[in-house]
């Protein structure tokens, strides 16, 4: 028999209405001249034999011809594959998971070509499409009908629609404008990498881990336990335009990671672009490093993260070491958590309260997005050009090992002023009058006379004997002068530990009324766990703030606030047992504006009130501004030396000649 086909431009001559009527004469039914032709897939001719080999048949749902070869069918795809065409259903009711299935099989391959349908579009009609399928190389495009007509849903409880399947990380596979279904019990799954079949498992019986490479666009992810489940890392994945909504977890990830195994996968390198995530029930994006080296780098952009009852973000190991240190990284990002509820989620065997980040041993930016509450364990969360600082610092719970570092951070206090930070450590935000931001920085080295703003300014220098109170009133005599920073002295106080020790009637602070309050103190820990630094006096006259010191280094911790109340303060610390508290370089400040504060802040300026002050040193300074007369008494006199030194001409750190020469 003839060969029945359409005849091809540029390669039939002469005889092309010869092949066209050979073809029309096989789609022709001779008894009604119509084309031959099915409307569904089950109705197509399944008593052809070899006789009959070049009849074609159109099928009306898809518009494609399917041709008898003699012993199976052909289809005579267009641009792109119909998996109608291979059998699949789409009515919500049928397992469509082995039709779906072949035709990854014949169009996925790992050596791609024209040829062998690798690079061709594997549409998916309108319907709801139940099937647990893998993809076999990640060479193929699937694409549906739009996210609200092509429903992918897992055949299976706990399964999920579609697996990415093989160890081809770069040969990518692409799947836009479809809907990953779950149901109302939140039981089904939406993309899994890598699947549990032993099939496909290493010969060392450990999963396809190199696996990624997955583009998602314009999909949606609702109703799941899983949206997108990465057990095993996997990296260069982007995923854009997408949406999830009421999931147990949108997205879930596990780094891989085993001892002595060549098999290590690190889970990030991936993008989520402009991505909409609301109503998690558990966790929006669960993220687990899981001890592989150099994870790190994953980037959300655009996303909006709104109505997340339960965490939004759980990150851990991500970013704490290896070579890929990036973090995480939040960019243009905004958070709106308006329905947290009070019942604890338990992730990875520990409670916790609903909240927006939960972050551990990891490292967090963000990059001009609001600011979270957030829970931190040995992490550092770092914002920039970020917005509501006052947020940050009032929501945050962490631990002395974690640190919140602000750079360029827009402050807001009413609809009409806005200041901005520069560098700032945040320590501790409690409750306070109208805004107090609680700081540490680097220790002050900078040193100005008489400014206008200072209330109070002391360096301990010189005083080993304060007149300190406890909180019944008694005197404190256990303190005395030690080596410090400021003037190179501090002052000691040990052995009060449970109660109040007040420096009363020795600093007072004249606080006023509608200014904003700036105070700082160069403390450390000399021994023990920690104590607290706060403004008050023994008479409960406070301006309510405070700042824990841990650390065992000299830091800066600086108060910020705006006072409502004219009163007269002094200066606070509380203990725990046997804490042993330096202090050093005391001062508070008021000013009219906040920016006239926050550019004081950074400034790291020490100011104190003396035009000419005294203090004691082992040597003449190397370092701060002096005025001319400025005295400094040698703290370890010897013969042929000086009592001390004097500043002669004024400057950083000025020019000094000694005096009191001491007799050899």
């Amino acid at each position: 028999m003839p060969l029945k086909r359409i005849p091809t431009p540029t390669q039939d001559s002469g005889n092309w209405g010869t092949i066209l009527n050979d073809h029309l004469a096989q789609t022709q039914n001779p008894l009604n001249g119509a084309f031959n032709s099915f409307d569904q897939f089950s109705t197509r001719p399944t008593n052809l034999t070899a006789d009959d080999s070049g009849k074609t048949y159109l099928y009306t749902q898809t518009g494609n011809w399917h041709e008898w070869s003699g012993s199976e069918w052909k289809v005579q795809n267009k641009s792109e594959i119909n998996v109608k065409d291979y059998g699949a259903i789409g009515d919500g009711v049928a397992d469509d998971s082995a039709a779906v299935q072949a035709v990854l099989n014949q169009n996925q391959n790992s050596n791609p070509s024209p040829t062998n349908g690798n690079g061709k579009n594997i549409f998916f009609p309108e319907g709801i499409y139940l099937m647990n399928v893998i993809t076999k190389y990640n060479t193929c495009k699937i694409t549906g009908a739009g996210n609200n007509s092509t429903y992918f849903k897992s055949f299976t409880a706990y399964g999920y629609a579609v697996s990415i399947g093989y160890n081809d990380a770069w040969n990518k596979v692409i799947i836009e404008d479809v809907c990953f279904l779950g149901d109302a019990a939140l039981t089904r799954g939406g993309i899994r990498f890598g699947v549990n079949d032993t099939a496909l498992l290493t010969p060392e019986g450990l999963p396809q881990v190199w696996i990624g490479g997955l583009n998602l666009h314009n999909c949606t992810f609702r109703d799941l336990n899983i949206g997108i489940y990465k057990p095993w890392g996997n990296i260069g994945n982007h995923f854009y335009d997408c949406s999830f909504y009421k999931c147990n977890y949108h997205i879930f990830v596990l780094g891989y990671f085993q001892v002595g195994s060549p098999y290590t996968e690190h889970a990030g390198a991936d993008t989520i672009t402009d991505c909409h995530f609301q109503l998690s029930q558990i966790c929006s994006i669960y993220f687990d490093g899981g001890g592989a080296n150099s994870t790190g780098n994953y980037v959300l952009t655009g996303c909006v993260f709104e109505s997340n009852p339960g965490i939004t973000f759980y990150v851990t190991n991500f970013a704490s070491y290896g070579s890929f240190s990036g973090g995480l990284l939040f960019e243009h990002c905004w958070f709106e958590e308006s329905v947290k509820d009070t019942n604890l989620r338990t992730l990875n065997g520990i409670s916790y309260s609903p909240t927006v980040l939960v972050v551990l041993n990891s490292n967090i930016n963000f990059e001009n997005c609001n600011t979270t509450e957030c829970n931190l364990t040995r992490s550092n969360l770092f914002y920039n050009n970020c917005s509501d600082g006052v947020t940050v610092g009032g929501t945050a719970v962490k631990d002395a090992k974690s640190s919140i570092i602000v750079s360029n951070l827009r402050l807001t206090t009413d609809s009409y002023k806005n200041f901005f930070t520069r560098d700032i450590i945040f320590e501790r935000n409690p409750i306070s009058e109208n805004y107090t931001i609680i700081t540490k920085t680097k220790p002050r080295s900078v040193i100005s006379h008489s400014a206008n703003n200072v209330l109070a300014s002391e360096s301990f220098a010189e005083n080993s004997n304060l007149n300190i109170i406890n909180a019944g009133g008694n005197f404190i005599a256990n303190s005395s002068v030690r080596d410090g920073v400021i003037f190179d002295k501090c002052i000691e106080v040990s052995n009060f530990a449970g109660i109040y020790c007040f420096f009363d009637n020795y600093i007072t602070i004249p606080l006023q009324a509608d200014k904003y309050i700036l105070w700082s103190i160069d403390a450390r820990v000399a021994s023990g766990t920690s104590f607290i630094v706060s403004l008050a006096n023994s008479n409960g006259n406070a301006h309510s703030n405070e700042v824990l010191v841990s650390s065992k280094e000299w830091s800066s911790y600086i108060g910020m606030g705006l006072c409502t109340t004219a009163k007269n303060t002094g200066l606070r610390i509380s203990t725990t047992t046997n804490t042993v508290a330096r202090i050093s370089a005391f001062q508070c400040l008021a000013f009219d504006t906040l920016q006239d504060m926050m550019n004081y802040v950074e400034s790291g300026i020490f100011s104190t009130k003396q035009n000419i002050r005294s203090s004691g040193s082992e040597a003449i300074p190397t370092a701060g501004s002096w005025l001319k007369g400025d005295l400094i008494y040698n703290t370890n006199p010897a013969p042929s030396s000086f009592v001390g030194w004097i500043c002669t001409v004024s400057g950083t750190p000025g020019t000094w000649k000694g005096f009191g020469l001491i007799e050899s």
